[in-house]
């Protein structure tokens, strides 16, 4: 209740949960997120999709975002639509560098979000 809850809101959630309904229905949020498929490519595969912008710079800054790891002589991508999206956006133009500063800007923002949550 502190945080804005009403009780109805919070009954309808109970007996969503008492049911087996999805709690996203209820919120009105639709789907539900689904689990990333990671993407296991050898380092020439991994070229080829961002042609001439695998550079130690951006491996470091995709390593260090979470994006890419390193198994073995193997690099996994965490999530084949991210790759995808990616890929698509370099091949449009847009700099593999400029691509994973978006998203470390995303990441901040998301957080700072999460934090204004947290503290209400």
């Amino acid at each position: 209740l502190e945080r804005g809850h009403t009780l109805n809101g919070i009954a309808e959630l109970a007996e969503a949960f008492e049911h087996g309904r999805d709690v996203a229905d209820v919120l009105g949020v639709g789907e539900t997120p689904t689990e990333e498929t990671p993407v296991r490519l050898s380092p020439e595969e991994l070229a080829d999709h961002f042609a001439g912008e695998v550079t130690p710079e951006n491996l470091a800054a995709a390593l260090d975002l979470g994006y890419l790891a390193v198994d073995g002589d193997t690099i996994v991508h965490i999530s084949r639509r991210l790759l995808d999206v990616s890929t698509t956006l370099v091949r449009e133009g847009v700099p593999l560098a400029t691509v994973l500063e978006a998203g470390r800007q995303v990441r901040v923002h998301a957080e700072a979000l999460a934090t204004l949550f947290l503290e209400t």
